[in-house]
Protein backbone atom coordinates (compact mmCIF):
# COMPACT_ATOMS: atom_id res chain seq x y z
CA UNK A 1 0.00 0.00 0.00
CA UNK A 2 0.85 3.43 -0.95
CA UNK A 3 1.55 4.97 2.66
CA UNK A 4 2.22 8.55 0.92
CA UNK A 5 -1.35 8.29 -0.12
CA UNK A 6 -2.48 7.02 3.02
CA UNK A 7 -1.26 10.09 4.75
CA UNK A 8 -2.59 12.28 2.60
CA UNK A 9 -6.18 10.65 2.88
CA UNK A 10 -6.09 10.16 6.68
CA UNK A 11 -5.17 13.62 7.69
CA UNK A 12 -8.06 15.45 4.98
CA UNK A 13 -10.71 16.52 5.66
CA UNK A 14 -13.86 13.73 6.29
CA UNK A 15 -15.15 13.63 2.46
CA UNK A 16 -19.54 14.60 3.23
CA UNK A 17 -21.54 13.79 0.04
CA UNK A 18 -23.79 16.92 -0.32
CA UNK A 19 -27.13 16.73 2.00
CA UNK A 20 -30.52 16.55 -0.41
CA UNK A 21 -33.63 16.88 1.61
CA UNK A 22 -34.27 17.32 5.21
CA UNK A 23 -33.78 21.21 4.54
CA UNK A 24 -35.08 24.32 6.14
CA UNK A 25 -34.56 27.60 4.41
CA UNK A 26 -33.94 30.03 7.66
CA UNK A 27 -33.10 33.22 5.31
CA UNK A 28 -33.55 34.35 1.98
CA UNK A 29 -33.15 37.74 -0.19
CA UNK A 30 -33.74 38.18 -3.48
CA UNK A 31 -33.46 41.99 -2.84
CA UNK A 32 -37.04 42.67 -4.01
CA UNK A 33 -39.51 45.34 -2.53
CA UNK A 34 -39.74 42.72 0.24
CA UNK A 35 -35.97 43.69 1.27
CA UNK A 36 -35.55 47.03 0.20
CA UNK A 37 -39.87 48.55 2.01
CA UNK A 38 -38.76 51.68 2.18
CA UNK A 39 -37.73 51.65 -1.54
CA UNK A 40 -34.37 53.28 -0.81
CA UNK A 41 -32.43 51.07 -3.20
CA UNK A 42 -30.27 49.69 0.15
CA UNK A 43 -31.20 45.99 1.88
CA UNK A 44 -33.12 46.42 4.64
CA UNK A 45 -31.18 45.64 7.75
CA UNK A 46 -27.53 45.07 6.15
CA UNK A 47 -24.84 47.21 7.41
CA UNK A 48 -21.62 48.29 5.08
CA UNK A 49 -17.91 47.38 6.40
CA UNK A 50 -16.32 50.50 7.66
CA UNK A 51 -13.06 50.43 7.51
CA UNK A 52 -9.59 51.48 6.05
CA UNK A 53 -9.49 50.60 2.53
CA UNK A 54 -13.21 50.69 2.16
CA UNK A 55 -14.38 53.99 1.24
CA UNK A 56 -17.98 54.81 2.16
CA UNK A 57 -18.15 56.58 -1.61
CA UNK A 58 -18.02 53.43 -3.23
CA UNK A 59 -21.78 52.93 -4.46
CA UNK A 60 -23.62 49.82 -2.77
CA UNK A 61 -27.38 49.61 -3.93
CA UNK A 62 -30.31 46.95 -5.65
CA UNK A 63 -30.39 47.45 -8.99
CA UNK A 64 -32.41 46.02 -11.87
CA UNK A 65 -30.92 43.17 -13.99
CA UNK A 66 -31.44 41.29 -17.02
CA UNK A 67 -31.36 37.56 -17.65
CA UNK A 68 -27.91 36.61 -18.98
CA UNK A 69 -27.94 36.24 -22.73
CA UNK A 70 -27.59 32.35 -22.65
CA UNK A 71 -30.06 32.01 -19.42
CA UNK A 72 -34.01 32.45 -19.92
CA UNK A 73 -35.91 34.85 -18.65
CA UNK A 74 -38.78 33.20 -16.55
CA UNK A 75 -41.25 34.56 -13.76
CA UNK A 76 -38.59 32.70 -11.17
CA UNK A 77 -35.35 34.07 -12.43
CA UNK A 78 -35.03 37.55 -10.11
CA UNK A 79 -34.87 40.44 -11.24
CA UNK A 80 -33.21 42.89 -9.00
CA UNK A 81 -29.58 42.02 -7.15
CA UNK A 82 -26.84 43.81 -5.23
CA UNK A 83 -24.17 45.75 -7.16
CA UNK A 84 -21.18 47.01 -5.64
CA UNK A 85 -19.13 49.04 -7.66
CA UNK A 86 -15.44 49.72 -7.76
CA UNK A 87 -13.88 53.21 -7.88
CA UNK A 88 -10.38 51.65 -6.70
CA UNK A 89 -10.54 50.12 -2.81
CA UNK A 90 -12.71 47.80 -1.53
CA UNK A 91 -16.98 46.90 -0.69
CA UNK A 92 -18.11 44.38 1.48
CA UNK A 93 -21.88 44.77 3.20
CA UNK A 94 -23.46 41.93 5.70
CA UNK A 95 -26.56 40.52 6.14
CA UNK A 96 -28.59 40.90 9.81
CA UNK A 97 -27.29 37.76 12.00
CA UNK A 98 -29.31 35.41 11.44
CA UNK A 99 -29.82 32.75 14.84
CA UNK A 100 -28.52 29.13 14.35
CA UNK A 101 -28.58 26.30 16.37
CA UNK A 102 -25.82 23.87 17.37
CA UNK A 103 -27.78 21.39 16.19
CA UNK A 104 -27.84 21.72 12.40
CA UNK A 105 -25.59 21.76 9.97
CA UNK A 106 -25.69 25.20 7.32
CA UNK A 107 -24.96 25.90 3.53
CA UNK A 108 -25.48 28.50 2.02
CA UNK A 109 -26.41 29.28 -1.70
CA UNK A 110 -26.27 32.89 -4.82
CA UNK A 111 -25.79 33.89 -7.75
CA UNK A 112 -22.83 35.97 -8.37
CA UNK A 113 -21.46 37.77 -11.55
CA UNK A 114 -18.78 40.09 -12.14
CA UNK A 115 -18.18 42.69 -14.85
CA UNK A 116 -14.70 44.77 -15.93
CA UNK A 117 -12.71 43.14 -13.21
CA UNK A 118 -8.84 42.28 -13.63
CA UNK A 119 -7.45 42.48 -10.46
CA UNK A 120 -10.17 42.51 -7.61
CA UNK A 121 -12.22 39.12 -6.45
CA UNK A 122 -15.92 38.76 -5.26
CA UNK A 123 -17.17 35.83 -3.02
CA UNK A 124 -19.79 35.21 -0.46
CA UNK A 125 -18.80 34.62 3.27
CA UNK A 126 -20.24 32.99 6.25
CA UNK A 127 -19.07 34.69 9.68
CA UNK A 128 -20.42 32.95 13.16
CA UNK A 129 -20.66 34.30 16.24
CA UNK A 130 -20.99 33.55 19.45
CA UNK A 131 -23.59 34.88 22.25
CA UNK A 132 -21.23 38.01 22.95
CA UNK A 133 -21.49 38.84 19.38
CA UNK A 134 -17.52 37.88 18.95
CA UNK A 135 -16.56 36.10 15.98
CA UNK A 136 -15.72 32.39 16.28
CA UNK A 137 -15.30 31.47 12.61
CA UNK A 138 -15.36 32.26 8.87
CA UNK A 139 -15.69 30.21 5.57
CA UNK A 140 -15.54 31.81 2.08
CA UNK A 141 -16.77 30.22 -1.46
CA UNK A 142 -14.68 30.59 -3.87
CA UNK A 143 -13.52 34.10 -5.20
CA UNK A 144 -14.67 34.98 -8.99
CA UNK A 145 -13.23 38.03 -10.79
CA UNK A 146 -13.89 37.14 -14.60
CA UNK A 147 -17.67 35.94 -14.05
CA UNK A 148 -19.59 37.41 -16.89
CA UNK A 149 -22.81 34.98 -16.69
CA UNK A 150 -24.82 34.47 -13.15
CA UNK A 151 -22.69 31.88 -11.23
CA UNK A 152 -23.89 29.54 -8.21
CA UNK A 153 -21.66 30.02 -5.30
CA UNK A 154 -21.71 27.53 -2.33
CA UNK A 155 -20.40 27.55 1.25
CA UNK A 156 -21.06 24.18 3.27
CA UNK A 157 -22.61 22.75 4.46
CA UNK A 158 -20.59 23.89 7.23
CA UNK A 159 -20.76 22.79 10.57
CA UNK A 160 -19.99 25.06 13.40
CA UNK A 161 -16.35 23.70 14.99
CA UNK A 162 -17.95 25.57 18.14
CA UNK A 163 -21.02 24.45 20.09
CA UNK A 164 -20.60 28.32 21.16
CA UNK A 165 -21.92 29.38 17.88
CA UNK A 166 -25.06 31.51 17.93
CA UNK A 167 -25.65 33.41 15.12
CA UNK A 168 -24.41 33.98 11.65
CA UNK A 169 -23.61 37.12 8.64
CA UNK A 170 -23.83 36.48 5.25
CA UNK A 171 -21.20 38.49 3.92
CA UNK A 172 -20.79 39.96 -0.07
CA UNK A 173 -17.14 40.94 -0.79
CA UNK A 174 -15.58 42.76 -3.49
CA UNK A 175 -11.30 43.61 -2.70
CA UNK A 176 -8.24 43.34 -4.63
CA UNK A 177 -6.61 40.44 -4.71
CA UNK A 178 -3.65 41.91 -4.07
CA UNK A 179 -2.55 45.14 -1.90
CA UNK A 180 -0.66 46.92 -4.24
CA UNK A 181 -3.06 45.68 -7.50
CA UNK A 182 -6.39 47.22 -7.68
CA UNK A 183 -9.24 47.79 -10.16
CA UNK A 184 -10.41 51.77 -10.73
CA UNK A 185 -13.80 50.26 -11.92
CA UNK A 186 -15.50 47.20 -12.67
CA UNK A 187 -18.51 45.95 -10.63
CA UNK A 188 -19.94 42.37 -9.11
CA UNK A 189 -23.35 41.60 -8.89
CA UNK A 190 -24.84 39.48 -6.51
CA UNK A 191 -28.43 37.76 -5.95
CA UNK A 192 -30.72 34.54 -5.03
CA UNK A 193 -29.16 34.22 -1.54
CA UNK A 194 -30.52 31.57 0.84
CA UNK A 195 -29.28 30.40 4.08
CA UNK A 196 -30.67 26.73 4.84
CA UNK A 197 -30.50 24.52 7.79
CA UNK A 198 -29.95 20.61 7.66
CA UNK A 199 -29.30 17.84 10.00
CA UNK A 200 -25.82 17.94 12.03
CA UNK A 201 -24.76 14.60 10.63
CA UNK A 202 -20.25 13.47 11.51
CA UNK A 203 -19.51 9.98 10.74
CA UNK A 204 -16.11 8.57 12.43
CA UNK A 205 -14.21 5.91 13.08
CA UNK A 206 -13.34 4.49 16.44
CA UNK A 207 -9.70 5.29 15.54
CA UNK A 208 -8.98 9.32 14.95
CA UNK A 209 -6.59 8.85 12.16
CA UNK A 210 -8.78 6.39 10.38
CA UNK A 211 -5.27 4.03 10.19
CA UNK A 212 -5.37 0.47 11.47
CA UNK A 213 -2.94 -2.15 11.28
CA UNK A 214 -5.80 -4.94 12.48
CA UNK A 215 -9.38 -5.48 10.55
CA UNK A 216 -10.27 -6.68 13.38
CA UNK A 217 -12.53 -4.15 16.02
CA UNK A 218 -13.33 -1.60 14.01
CA UNK A 219 -15.96 0.19 14.72
CA UNK A 220 -17.67 3.62 13.43
CA UNK A 221 -20.33 6.00 15.14
CA UNK A 222 -22.74 7.73 13.38
CA UNK A 223 -23.63 11.23 15.67
CA UNK A 224 -27.05 12.63 14.37
CA UNK A 225 -28.50 16.11 15.70
CA UNK A 226 -31.04 17.99 14.48
CA UNK A 227 -33.33 15.35 13.21
CA UNK A 228 -36.76 16.03 12.92
CA UNK A 229 -38.41 12.92 12.88
CA UNK A 230 -38.93 10.75 16.49
CA UNK A 231 -37.64 7.32 14.57
CA UNK A 232 -34.34 7.94 12.46
CA UNK A 233 -32.86 4.75 10.46
CA UNK A 234 -28.64 5.26 9.52
CA UNK A 235 -28.26 2.74 7.08
CA UNK A 236 -24.19 2.11 7.02
CA UNK A 237 -22.49 0.36 3.83
CA UNK A 238 -18.69 -1.19 3.50
CA UNK A 239 -17.77 -0.53 0.24
CA UNK A 240 -13.57 -1.24 -1.30
CA UNK A 241 -11.02 0.71 -3.04
CA UNK A 242 -13.53 0.15 -6.53
CA UNK A 243 -16.97 1.49 -4.73
CA UNK A 244 -18.09 -2.56 -4.65
CA UNK A 245 -20.50 -2.64 -1.54
CA UNK A 246 -19.24 -5.60 0.94
CA UNK A 247 -22.09 -5.25 3.83
CA UNK A 248 -24.71 -2.99 4.52
CA UNK A 249 -26.97 -2.92 7.90
CA UNK A 250 -29.61 -0.52 8.93
CA UNK A 251 -29.11 0.56 12.70
CA UNK A 252 -32.27 2.58 14.84
CA UNK A 253 -30.71 6.33 16.26
CA UNK A 254 -30.39 5.23 19.64
CA UNK A 255 -30.86 7.16 22.54
CA UNK A 256 -33.58 8.65 20.78
CA UNK A 257 -34.03 11.67 22.80
CA UNK A 258 -36.20 15.24 21.98
CA UNK A 259 -33.54 18.37 22.20
CA UNK A 260 -34.83 21.96 22.50
CA UNK A 261 -32.57 24.13 21.75
CA UNK A 262 -32.98 27.70 24.07
CA UNK A 263 -29.32 28.85 23.02
CA UNK A 264 -31.26 31.02 20.28
CA UNK A 265 -33.01 33.42 23.32
CA UNK A 266 -30.25 36.13 23.24
CA UNK A 267 -30.36 39.00 25.79
CA UNK A 268 -31.41 42.55 24.28
CA UNK A 269 -27.94 44.17 23.35
CA UNK A 270 -26.61 46.64 21.68
CA UNK A 271 -25.37 45.06 18.23
CA UNK A 272 -23.47 47.91 17.04
CA UNK A 273 -21.51 48.67 20.34
CA UNK A 274 -20.82 44.50 20.33
CA UNK A 275 -19.34 45.56 16.68
CA UNK A 276 -17.24 48.11 17.97
CA UNK A 277 -15.86 45.88 20.66
CA UNK A 278 -15.72 43.24 18.46
CA UNK A 279 -15.66 43.57 14.89
CA UNK A 280 -17.22 41.20 12.04
CA UNK A 281 -14.14 41.51 10.47
CA UNK A 282 -10.43 43.11 11.03
CA UNK A 283 -10.66 46.63 10.86
CA UNK A 284 -14.85 46.48 10.46
CA UNK A 285 -16.98 49.08 12.92
CA UNK A 286 -20.79 48.31 11.83
CA UNK A 287 -22.30 45.29 12.29
CA UNK A 288 -26.22 44.47 11.51
CA UNK A 289 -28.85 43.75 14.35
CA UNK A 290 -29.49 39.98 14.73
CA UNK A 291 -33.13 38.75 13.54
CA UNK A 292 -35.76 37.63 16.09
CA UNK A 293 -34.43 34.49 17.96
CA UNK A 294 -36.52 30.94 17.71
CA UNK A 295 -36.37 27.74 19.51
CA UNK A 296 -35.62 24.94 17.98
CA UNK A 297 -36.38 21.21 18.89
CA UNK A 298 -35.20 18.26 17.17
CA UNK A 299 -34.41 14.41 17.58
CA UNK A 300 -30.85 13.58 19.17
CA UNK A 301 -28.83 10.46 19.00
CA UNK A 302 -25.98 8.15 17.51
CA UNK A 303 -25.70 5.11 15.69
CA UNK A 304 -22.92 2.18 16.20
CA UNK A 305 -21.51 -0.48 13.70
CA UNK A 306 -19.15 -2.78 13.72
CA UNK A 307 -17.29 -3.25 10.61
CA UNK A 308 -17.44 -6.83 9.41
CA UNK A 309 -13.69 -6.89 7.95
CA UNK A 310 -11.61 -9.97 7.94
CA UNK A 311 -8.82 -8.74 5.42
CA UNK A 312 -6.70 -5.60 4.77
CA UNK A 313 -7.10 -3.20 2.28
CA UNK A 314 -8.67 0.12 1.57
CA UNK A 315 -12.24 1.23 2.90
CA UNK A 316 -15.16 3.44 2.52
CA UNK A 317 -18.07 3.67 4.99
CA UNK A 318 -20.97 5.36 3.92
CA UNK A 319 -23.68 6.36 6.31
CA UNK A 320 -27.35 7.64 4.90
CA UNK A 321 -29.76 9.64 7.27
CA UNK A 322 -33.41 8.16 6.71
CA UNK A 323 -35.56 11.19 8.24
CA UNK A 324 -38.96 10.60 7.32
CA UNK A 325 -39.69 9.05 3.71
CA UNK A 326 -37.27 9.78 0.87
CA UNK A 327 -35.03 12.79 2.29
CA UNK A 328 -31.75 11.87 3.11
CA UNK A 329 -28.35 13.18 4.61
CA UNK A 330 -25.54 11.10 3.24
CA UNK A 331 -21.87 10.83 4.58
CA UNK A 332 -18.61 9.05 3.83
CA UNK A 333 -15.22 8.61 5.53
CA UNK A 334 -12.47 6.61 4.30
CA UNK A 335 -10.48 3.74 5.94
CA UNK A 336 -6.79 2.31 5.44
CA UNK A 337 -6.09 -1.11 7.45
CA UNK A 338 -2.50 -2.62 6.54
CA UNK A 339 0.02 -4.59 8.68
CA UNK A 340 2.31 -2.29 10.28
CA UNK A 341 5.87 -2.14 8.96
CA UNK A 342 9.15 -1.72 10.61
CA UNK A 343 11.53 0.86 9.66
CA UNK A 344 14.84 -0.69 7.94
CA UNK A 345 18.47 0.27 9.08
CA UNK A 346 18.89 2.49 6.62
CA UNK A 347 16.38 4.08 3.50
CA UNK A 348 15.96 7.29 1.77
CA UNK A 349 12.40 7.53 2.22
CA UNK A 350 9.73 9.55 4.56
CA UNK A 351 7.11 12.18 5.24
CA UNK A 352 6.91 15.89 5.34
CA UNK A 353 4.33 17.25 7.48
CA UNK A 354 4.39 20.89 7.35
CA UNK A 355 1.45 21.76 8.67
CA UNK A 356 2.91 19.73 12.05
CA UNK A 357 0.32 18.76 14.40
CA UNK A 358 -2.58 20.96 13.30
CA UNK A 359 -4.81 17.50 12.03
CA UNK A 360 -3.54 15.16 14.10
CA UNK A 361 -2.25 15.83 17.52
CA UNK A 362 1.45 14.95 18.35
CA UNK A 363 -0.29 11.79 20.18
CA UNK A 364 -1.83 10.56 17.29
CA UNK A 365 1.49 11.11 15.10
CA UNK A 366 3.67 8.52 17.21
CA UNK A 367 1.97 5.43 16.80
CA UNK A 368 0.72 6.33 13.20
CA UNK A 369 4.47 7.29 12.11
CA UNK A 370 5.82 4.14 14.08
CA UNK A 371 3.57 1.55 11.90
CA UNK A 372 3.90 2.95 8.13
CA UNK A 373 7.89 1.74 8.09
CA UNK A 374 9.59 5.41 7.80
CA UNK A 375 12.74 6.77 7.89
CA UNK A 376 12.73 10.34 7.69
CA UNK A 377 10.30 12.85 8.95
CA UNK A 378 10.48 16.91 8.41
CA UNK A 379 8.52 18.66 10.99
CA UNK A 380 8.30 21.81 12.16
CA UNK A 381 10.11 23.13 15.24
CA UNK A 382 9.95 26.60 15.59
CA UNK A 383 8.52 27.48 18.96
CA UNK A 384 8.47 30.90 20.51
CA UNK A 385 10.92 31.76 23.48
CA UNK A 386 8.67 31.94 26.64
CA UNK A 387 6.36 28.93 25.09
CA UNK A 388 7.53 26.07 27.56
CA UNK A 389 4.37 23.73 26.99
CA UNK A 390 5.27 23.24 23.38
CA UNK A 391 8.86 23.13 23.97
CA UNK A 392 8.34 19.76 26.05
CA UNK A 393 5.50 18.29 24.28
CA UNK A 394 8.38 18.36 20.84
CA UNK A 395 11.16 16.94 22.72
CA UNK A 396 8.87 14.16 23.79
CA UNK A 397 7.88 14.00 20.75
CA UNK A 398 11.73 13.65 19.22
CA UNK A 399 12.54 10.72 21.69
CA UNK A 400 8.90 8.74 20.51
CA UNK A 401 9.86 8.84 16.86
CA UNK A 402 13.58 8.20 17.78
CA UNK A 403 12.56 5.14 19.43
CA UNK A 404 10.73 4.45 16.43
CA UNK A 405 14.12 4.24 14.26
CA UNK A 406 13.06 7.50 12.50
CA UNK A 407 15.46 10.49 11.50
CA UNK A 408 13.98 13.58 12.18
CA UNK A 409 14.56 17.17 10.66
CA UNK A 410 13.96 19.83 12.01
CA UNK A 411 12.38 22.55 9.85
CA UNK A 412 12.63 26.20 10.61
CA UNK A 413 10.42 27.92 8.24
CA UNK A 414 7.44 30.45 9.63
CA UNK A 415 8.37 31.79 12.98
CA UNK A 416 6.19 32.22 15.56
CA UNK A 417 3.83 35.02 16.20
CA UNK A 418 6.04 37.09 18.49
CA UNK A 419 8.87 36.84 16.01
CA UNK A 420 6.52 37.82 13.48
CA UNK A 421 5.90 40.87 15.48
CA UNK A 422 9.49 42.01 15.29
CA UNK A 423 10.11 41.47 11.80
CA UNK A 424 6.78 43.98 10.87
CA UNK A 425 4.69 40.76 9.12
CA UNK A 426 1.95 39.39 9.34
CA UNK A 427 1.65 37.39 5.97
CA UNK A 428 4.02 34.57 5.13
CA UNK A 429 7.62 35.08 4.49
CA UNK A 430 10.49 33.76 2.54
CA UNK A 431 12.95 31.82 5.11
CA UNK A 432 15.98 34.23 3.77
CA UNK A 433 13.49 37.25 4.35
CA UNK A 434 13.96 36.16 8.27
CA UNK A 435 17.23 34.97 8.82
CA UNK A 436 18.64 38.41 6.51
CA UNK A 437 19.43 39.79 10.18
CA UNK A 438 20.98 38.19 13.59
CA UNK A 439 20.52 40.79 15.28
CA UNK A 440 16.70 39.72 14.67
CA UNK A 441 16.23 35.70 14.22
CA UNK A 442 19.11 34.69 16.61
CA UNK A 443 16.93 35.46 19.51
CA UNK A 444 14.65 33.22 18.52
CA UNK A 445 16.09 30.36 17.28
CA UNK A 446 18.63 29.76 20.21
CA UNK A 447 16.04 28.52 22.73
CA UNK A 448 14.96 25.90 19.94
CA UNK A 449 18.15 25.12 19.54
CA UNK A 450 19.58 24.29 23.35
CA UNK A 451 16.40 22.77 24.13
CA UNK A 452 16.14 20.86 20.86
CA UNK A 453 20.15 19.90 19.10
CA UNK A 454 20.57 17.19 21.27
CA UNK A 455 18.10 15.17 19.90
CA UNK A 456 17.86 16.44 16.60
CA UNK A 457 20.75 15.96 14.10
CA UNK A 458 19.42 17.61 11.17
CA UNK A 459 17.64 20.92 10.32
CA UNK A 460 16.31 22.32 7.31
CA UNK A 461 15.79 26.23 6.83
CA UNK A 462 12.59 27.15 5.34
CA UNK A 463 9.94 24.74 3.92
CA UNK A 464 9.66 22.42 1.10
CA UNK A 465 8.75 25.03 -1.52
CA UNK A 466 10.33 27.95 -0.11
CA UNK A 467 13.57 28.70 -3.33
CA UNK A 468 14.35 31.85 -1.20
Amino acid sequence: MNFVLVLAILTAPLAADEPQGTTVEVFRCNFDEAADQNFDAWPDGWARRRASGYPLFLPIRIVSVAADANTADTASTPSRALRLTLDGGAAAIYSPRVPISPLFSYRLTGELRTQGLAADVAYYSLTFFDADGRVLETHQSPALTRQDNWAPATIGPILPASTDAYTVAIGLHLHPREPLLQDLEGHAEFRSIGLERLPRVQLAANQPTHFFTSPENIEVTCDVSGVLTPDPLVTFTLEDIQGRALATEQVTLSPKKLVTDHTLLPAVRDARRAGVEQPLAAGATDLATPQAPETVRGFAGEAKWKLPLTDYGFYRVRAVLADGGAATVQRRISLAVARPLQAADDGEFGWSLPQADTTLSLNQLVPLLGDVGLHWLKFPMWFAHDDLERSERLAWFTERISAHGINLIGVLDQPPPTVRQTLGAADKLPIATVFAEAPLWKPAVDPVMMRLTLKVQWWQLGGDDDLS
